[in-house]
């Protein structure tokens, strides 16, 4: 689905799959609506392709060359860079209360989660190692106070993913 790979995963078959402008996202309704206008009973996942996360760490170049260092680009390394380097001051004077990354145990992948809350949403990202410096992320929304009912159905989700990229391997 993306530009250097192809992604496949598992997922409920009364969710929706959708791809918006090269992005690809999920949903368990119909309704595709962040922040303020999200409903109860509404969770929405955006899949972040491994390239653009080498991008934090590699010059297009490298990446297009296939000469990345793929041992740094870890589940947590993603995490660390993308969400608290320079965006951790963004995200204190925004008042995002969020806990610190940690490792995640899936059967089939090394992962990492950090966890958001803000008044308009809860956010999980999960970032999940798909081998060869090819990390997917899925960056995750539910109506406040709801991301935990998920958990269970989006760990299914991260541990079915596979990735086959197009070109380096």
């Amino acid at each position: 689905i993306w530009q250097f790979g192809t992604l496949t995963f598992a997922y409920p078959d009364d969710w929706y799959a959708v791809t918006l402008v090269g992005n690809l996202f999920l949903a368990n309704t119909a309704e595709m609506t962040l922040g303020a206008d999200m409903v109860p009973g509404q969770m929405i996942v955006r899949f972040v392709a491994p390239d653009f996360n080498m991008t934090v760490f590699e010059s297009e170049e490298n990446i297009r060359g296939c000469s990345i260092n793929g041992e740094a680009i870890t589940p947590m390394a993603v995490i660390n860079t993308q969400m608290l380097g320079d965006a951790e001051a963004a995200l204190v004077a925004q008042g995002v209360l969020y806990t610190e990354p940690r490792p995640v145990a899936l059967n089939n992948h090394l992962a990492a989660e950090m966890w958001l809350f803000t008044e308009d949403h809860d956010m999980m990202v999960l970032a999940v190692d798909m081998g060869g410096g090819n990390v997917v992320s899925m960056t995750v929304f539910a109506y406040p106070g709801e991301m935990e009912l998920y958990e269970d159905v989006l760990m299914f989700i991260a541990d079915s993913l596979t990735y086959t990229p197009d070109g380096c391997q």
